[in-house]
Parts: C-alpha cells; sequence; structure tokens
C-alpha cells in the first residue's frame, strides 16, 4: 500500500483562468493498492493551504495516515493543520496552534509530525505569528481534536529551525537545526515516555557552510539522523544505543 499527498494548484489556476485571485495551494493526496502500478482518483484534503511548505507525514495504530502542513485559515492566517486521512476519506481539519500567523507568501518552511504507538500526535513548526515566533512542538492524545500548549524548542533568542520527529513505539526523537552565527548545529533530544518527560538537547553534528534539512530515518529499533553539508558530505550517523 502507498500513499502520497502533494501540493495541488488546479483550484488557483482555475481562479485565475476565471479573473479571480487566489492564494496559496491545496493538499491533494491518493493511494495505490498494487505497489504503485494503479492509483486511485486524486482527492483534495484541504482547499487551502501554503504553496510550497512541505507536508509532515506518519501512520497511526490503525495505519491511517495522518498529515500536518501549513493551512490558510480565514483572513489569511497560516497556521499548521492536521487531518487524518482514512479509507473513507480526509477528516476534518485540525489546527495545531493559534500563531495568527498572518502572510501572503509562503515561508518554504513545512512542519513534522510523528505518531507513537499510543496513537499520540506530536508535531513540531516554525512560525512567525502574532501570538508566537520561533520553533516549537506540541502533542494531541485524541487524533488532533486539541493540542497541548505549544513549548519552545531550543534556547529562546537561539536562530532555531527545521525541526523533524521519528516515533517507535513511546520512544520520540526530534532533531533541529541551530546556527550561531559560524556554524549550524543538529541537536538532538529524546523521550521514552511518549512525550512526558525529555532527554537534555544535545549535539550531534556541526558544520560551517551550507547544510541541508536534518531528517531521521529508521531500520527496526536503529534511528540514523541524515545530514547532508557543503563542507563535511553527507553525515548518516546513528543516534540509539550511542
Amino acid at each position: 500500500s502507498i500513499f502520497m499527498s502533494w501540493i495541488d494548484k488546479r483550484l488557483v489556476a482555475a481562479a485565475k483562468q476565471g479573473g479571480e485571485k487566489r492564494l496559496g495551494g491545496s493538499i491533494a493526496y491518493s493511494f495505490s493498492q498494487d505497489g504503485g502500478k494503479t492509483f486511485q482518483v486524486e482527492r483534495i484534503a484541504n482547499e487551502s493551504s501554503c504553496e510550497c511548505c512541505r507536508i509532515g507525514a506518519s501512520l497511526d495504530p490503525k495505519d491511517q495516515p495522518v498529515i500536518v502542513y501549513r493551512a490558510i485559515f480565514p483572513g489569511g492566517i497560516r497556521d499548521q493543520a492536521s487531518q487524518v486521512i482514512s479509507a473513507k476519506g480526509a477528516e476534518p481539519i485540525r489546527r495545531v496552534a493559534d500563531d495568527q500567523w498572518k502572510t501572503d507568501a509562503c515561508p518554504h518552511h513545512g512542519p513534522s509530525i510523528a505518531v507513537s504507538g499510543t496513537g499520540k500526535y506530536h508535531v513540531a513548526w516554525y512560525t512567525q505569528g502574532a501570538k508566537r515566533s520561533g520553533v516549537f512542538y506540541a502533542s494531541s492524545t485524541n487524533q488532533g481534536i486539541n493540542y497541548s500548549q505549544p513549548t519552545r524548542i531550543g534556547v529562546d533568542g537561539a536562530n532555531v529551525s527545521r525541526p523533524y520527529l521519528l516515533a517507535i513505539g513511546k520512544q520520540v526523537w526530534l532533531v533541529w537545526k541551530e546556527f550561531d552565527g559560524l556554524n549550524s548545529s543538529v541537536y538532538l533530544k529524546h523521550t521514552e515516555d511518549d512525550g512526558i518527560t525529555w532527554s537534555t538537547p544535545r549535539v550531534i553534528f556541526k558544520t560551517d557552510g551550507y547544510s541541508d534539512h536534518p531528517l531521521l530515518v529508521s531500520r527496526e529499533d536503529d534511528v540514523f539522523l541524515s545530514w547532508l553539508t557543503r563542507n563535511n558530505g553527507y553525515q548518516f550517523i546513528r543516534i540509539t544505543h550511542q
């Protein structure tokens, strides 16, 4: 089984042809049940989303995809939303946090989600909203109907970006980038009790010069940092059992 989700501009294009100005894009999705030979007719999960911010995705304990993305809410507010994509279709749009980021431009900075073995949603994102500014984390124990109060990732005032999450059972790993003016460092913190308590953040690797977004990948119970840097090459670092 394969699930795909992407930012779709057909509604924007149709509006433009009709002489109407429409900002952003839409969140579309499709499934394949035969290894990608054929796909179901694509459907729209949300008609109003940012046009560039990447989509985060995870599977819940029922193997249903859960996506998180920067939606466009009424008034041009670009805050994060989560949605379950069930066999029946896209379920209601759930707002992750009321950041009140009003902008007519796309930040190119999408969110991340990891669903733990208990079904708890762990979400991290970037915002420059009127209510909060920086990189934040929140969780939900009821499929996104309610989220916890957002907590800041990294030190207040630090240049923090690109959070990424991964979950195995009740264990959750969170990485992000911090830039100190000379070097970009990837920080890691980890929880073994589904986000109730977290380890002290530590630096996994740092580099000067350009670097890509840090990603986490897993093989069985092992978790690895995948990070491309210009000056230090591609880094693939095991972060479990260190």
